[in-house]
């Protein structure tokens, strides 16, 4: 495996290489190309220059030649300084007038005398040096810029040698380069012919072990080995080398490696050349070490290895604690094995308390950053990981400040792509960390430490960091459940992080997703962040939406996770309203409300109690049950009879009994035959002990009902309303006690219904409604108040009709004697069932008859409503003016 290794690592350098070298080389002749322009250009300009200062030069020099022969044309005869006479110089000055006139070039008469004409050539003359001297000054300017034109062309003729030096410099280095490319592909073709014999070696071993192995009459190989290792002198090293190298590959058979480990003269062998630590020895050792390594990657020798105290875990732990200068190699491969040994839960404990020799070892590997010791850091930082997910080690790794904690860290802040998987594996150890309940607080308090390092792995947004992305996000959601409050507080940090991953949309991020969303869900836990997680339009709010709205299979955790934030969030009234209003967000949970395929039933279920907040929010109660889906989808649910479909049933019912509290709903709820009353009557039927709470709800929602006049009539003539709401209230389980005052409830609202004086009512129409009121009137328990007061109330309705009176009075044993008791009540709690009483004493008075019967009762009736009507309290005026009611119906008695 390591000559593969090595063969595609230098591969892979002959491929950069070459890369290289060609990127060099195109580079290299584009300069050369470059460099040779130049210098043309260079020479073209170098040649005009010196062309130009040679036609300037003759120029110059014509110009002179000229000038000084104008000079002496000009020039005047020497005259001496003394004449001798008159006469001499009176005929030198002619004869130089003679000659200044003949050569003349116009022939002109010079009428001046002598003197004149001296004085008018010395001016010309002088007029000449002139016009030779601004000539010559002209002429040392433009000389000064030939020179200066000339020192330019110098250097750029020397830049331009210079140039070509060092192009010859740099194609010496391109030579080179290339030899150089060239030796490491010759080196690369080496490797893997190498690499290829060694195979064909490999293979031919094994085949021979595989030969061993498959005749029965012989001892598996391995014990062959052994038994020929031990019996070796320590000067058969090299021998004893290839026997144990011969092992190694032994141990790498999978069905073997239980079996290995259990021959005692095998395990010996390699616990005692593990232990050796003559350097001499160390290739046997190493070899020792690895067929350890890969002993430990069976199970069932995982903890076996590691309960060989004196032998082979001492070997692993001291070849671990091995200095990198000894073997590097050796310090990986018991790295490797203890990271294996970790896996087994039972040894992580002993593992970790193992203070001076294991948790040394493996520290000292996960600290070191020496670029040689990488695979050691990363072994060593998997086992941390590994003891991490202990969760009773939390606290204690955590808390070991100096030793596991600064590792972790240290190496979670790790940069380049090389340093990738000790970073990954760092950060998986932080984050089972962090799910210790005893770690949250405290590492979300370490700002600069574990927080940052969360925060900043959550914010990577490179495909490569997806695993370090989602290990960041996790461990913010497992500190939420501590911290909620203050992570959406830290608006730039882990608020931003958790929804910018809310917002992702590719699929290979769901569980990032899945995560932020989780986390979110966390927080709006919180009555008092909820307000604001809700008015963030293009942050918590946008990623919910478009999280609710995805219906692809892969997306299903993401969608339950942002269904069950509104969920919370709609526990906020004027949210529910807004969530309702929202088109996005309600299109979004009443498509989830309506998937009806088995693989969606939590997203189901999630969006049924989404509109089940909702429905509290009474504003919503109309517009909900008037949207179809809405109504098709809670109606589908309420309807479901299946054993796992309970929780869909039970939240839709609840639905149902929100929605029937809003009077515009009850006609058109009752009136769906097929719908919501079928649903709600056969749940109202349930009688297992697990579904008594859909009961109660559905019995809940028939109690609304009942309490619309327009309805009465109808719903007490619907036989399965009425035999449901009769039985339920005849029960006397104390656990079926809310569902028995649901439906006497619905009785008592009932018990008007009609209005035709004698027409057959509850007490006389045979379906044996009076009974169960009867019952029910005559409880006397504390928990049984609600139930009693409801069955007085429809007893006090139904005593008002006259069809009634005469029956209920001469009901001795029943009605009579309930109404008595109850109007004998005192405690405060029963003043309402008092009141009912005395209600009904007035009612049946007001019948002539019955007040003649009364008067004449010898149970008292009387004095009861005389004692009733002495009552000064005020909370009892009710029952004062009901007793004196009464009494004014019997006129034997003087009221005043």
């Amino acid at each position: 495996r390591r000559a593969q290794e090595a063969a595609a690592v230098a591969a892979a350098e002959v491929e950069r290489r070459a890369q290289e070298a060609a990127a060099a080389a195109a580079a290299e002749v584009e300069r050369r190309a470059q460099e040779e322009a130049a210098a043309s250009r260079k020479k073209e300009l170098r040649k005009a220059t010196r062309m130009v200062l040679g036609a300037c030069i003759a120029a110059s020099e014509a110009i002179v030649a000229e000038k000084e022969k104008a000079v002496a044309q000009l020039q005047p005869p020497a005259i001496s300084p003394a004449a001798p006479s008159a006469v001499t110089a009176a005929s030198v000055a002619g004869d130089v007038g003679n000659r200044a006139v003949e050569d003349s070039a116009q022939a002109r008469w010079w009428p001046a005398s002598p003197s004149s004409v001296v004085a008018s050539s010395a001016t010309g003359v002088t007029q000449g040096l002139a016009e030779l001297d601004e000539l010559r000054a002209k002429l040392r300017t433009s000389h000064g810029e030939l020179q200066v034109a000339a020192a330019a062309s110098s250097a750029l003729a020397d830049k331009a040698a210079e140039a070509e030096r060092r192009l010859a410099e740099e194609r010496s280095k391109v030579d080179h380069a290339e030899a150089r490319c060239v030796e490491t592909s010759l080196k690369g073709a080496q490797a893997r012919r190498q690499i290829e014999q060694a195979e064909v070696a490999k293979s031919g071993m094994q085949a021979q072990i595989l030969q061993l192995d498959s005749d029965p009459a012989k001892a598996p190989a391995y014990m062959e080995l052994a038994n020929t290792a031990k019996t070796l002198s320590s000067a058969d090293r090299e021998v004893r080398a290839k026997l144990m190298h011969a092992l190694q590959l032994q141990s790498t058979n999978s069905s073997r490696k239980a079996e290995m480990w259990r021959d005692d003269g095998t395990r010996s062998l390699l616990v005692e050349v593990a232990l050796k630590n003559d350097r001499k020895e160390r290739r046997s050792r190493i070899c020792a070490i690895a067929a350890l390594w890969n002993l430990a990657t069976e199970p069932t020798n995982r903890q076996l290895i590691w309960d060989d105290k004196d032998g082979a875990r001492l070997a692993l732990i001291e070849a671990a604690k091995a200095q990198p200068s000894n073997s590097i190699q050796l310090r990986s491969c018991a790295m490797a094995a203890l990271q294996h040994l970790s896996e087994e839960v039972g040894n992580r404990s002993g593992m970790w308390h193992d203070q001076f020799g294991t948790r040394f070892a493996i520290l000292a590997a996960a600290s070191s950053l020496q670029p040689g010791e990488r695979e050691a850091r990363e072994r060593a930082l998997s086992t941390l990981w590994n003891l991490s997910a202990e969760v009773a080690l939390g606290p204690a790794i955590w808390g070991d400040k100096h030793g596991a904690r600064r590792a972790l860290l240290n190496a979670a802040c790790l940069q380049g792509r090389e340093e990738q998987k000790t970073r990954l594996r760092s950060l998986a150890a932080l984050h089972n960390l962090s799910a210790a309940a005893a770690n949250k607080g405290p590492m979300w308090r370490d700002a600069t430490g574990a927080r940052a390092i969360f925060v900043s792995a959550a914010l990577l947004t490179e495909p490569d960091d997806r695993r370090a992305r989602l290990y960041g996000l996790a461990a913010l959601q497992n500190m939420a459940t501590d911290v909620a409050a203050e992570l959406w507080e830290d608006e730039a940090g882990a608020r931003a992080a958790v929804i910018q991953a809310a917002l992702l949309q590719d699929p290979a991020d769901c569980k990032a997703r899945s995560s932020a969303l989780y986390a979110l869900q966390i927080v709006s836990r919180l009555t008092g962040s909820r307000g604001s997680m809700w008015k963030d339009e293009l942050g918590t709010r946008r990623a919910l939406t478009q999280a609710a709205a995805a219906s692809q299979a892969l997306n299903r955790e993401v969608r339950e996770a942002a269904l069950v934030v509104l969920w919370n969030l709609a526990g906020e009234a004027w949210i529910a309203e807004e969530i309702w209003d929202n088109s996005a967000v309600c299109s979004a949970v009443l498509s989830a409300a309506s998937a009806a395929d088995e693989s969606n039933r939590r997203v189901r279920l999630c969006a049924l109690r989404v509109m089940q907040e909702i429905s509290a929010a009474v504003p919503t109660r109309p517009r909900m049950w008037a949207e179809a889906a809405a109504r098709c989808a809670i109606v589908a649910a309420a309807k479901m009879e299946g054993s796992t479909d309970r929780a869909l049933r039970d939240s839709a019912i609840r639905i149902l009994w929100a929605l029937a509290a809003e009077p515009m709903n009850r006609n058109a709820m009752w009136q769906d035959t097929l719908g919501a009353r079928t649903a709600l009557l056969a749940a109202a039927r349930l009688g297992d002990v697990s579904e008594r709470k859909v009961r109660i709800c559905a019995l809940g929602a028939l109690q609304n009902m009942s309490a619309e006049p327009d309805l009465k009539e109808s719903l007490w003539g619907d036989f399965a309303a009425r035999e449901v709401l009769i039985e339920t209230a005849k029960q006397q389980d104390p656990a079926d006690r809310m569902a028995r005052t649901c439906a006497l409830g619905a009785l008592q609202n009932l018990s008007n219904a009609g209005s035709s004086d004698d027409a057959p009512t509850m007490w006389n129409d045979g379906s044996g409604a009076h009974v169960a009121l009867l019952l029910a009137a005559s409880l006397n328990g504390t928990a049984d108040r609600k139930a009693r007061n409801c069955a007085l109330g429809a007893l006090r309705n139904l005593a008002a009709r006259p069809q009634n009176k005469k029956d209920m009075w001469r009901d001795e044993g029943g009605a009579r004697t309930i109404m008595l008791q109850a109007a004998l009540l005192r405690d405060p709690a029963d003043r309402e069932a008092r009141e009912s009483a005395m209600a009904m004493l007035w009612n049946l008075a007001a019948d002539p008859d019955n007040a003649r019967l009364m008067q004449q009762d010898v149970t008292g009736v009387g004095s009861v409503l005389a004692a009733a009507s002495q009552l000064d309290d005020e909370a009892d005026r009710k029952v004062r003016a009901y007793a004196l009611a009464a009494l004014r119906s019997f006129p034997a008695i003087d009221v005043a």
